[in-house]
């Protein structure tokens, strides 16, 4: 599953620890790759920002994913 974006908390502690996320998620889930049982996915910080013009401790990034059929 491919995510849209959570800003990863836009301010974080160090180590990129969002101090709070605005998503209806668990914070492990908030930004990169992930894992829930069967179903894998990737959420991305976006690039932007919300509400306050400034990101702390939380890159932007702009991800490019590529998709291979299995065989």
């Amino acid at each position: 599953m491919l995510s849209g974006h959570t800003h990863g908390g836009q301010l974080c502690l160090p180590g990129g620890i969002a101090i709070k996320l605005e998503a209806r998620l668990p914070r492990r889930m908030g930004k990169g790759a992930w894992r829930f049982g069967e179903l894998a996915g990737y959420t991305s910080t976006g690039a932007g920002t919300s509400l306050a013009p400034v990101r702390l401790n939380c890159p932007a990034e702009i991800t490019v994913h590529t998709l291979r059929r299995l065989r």
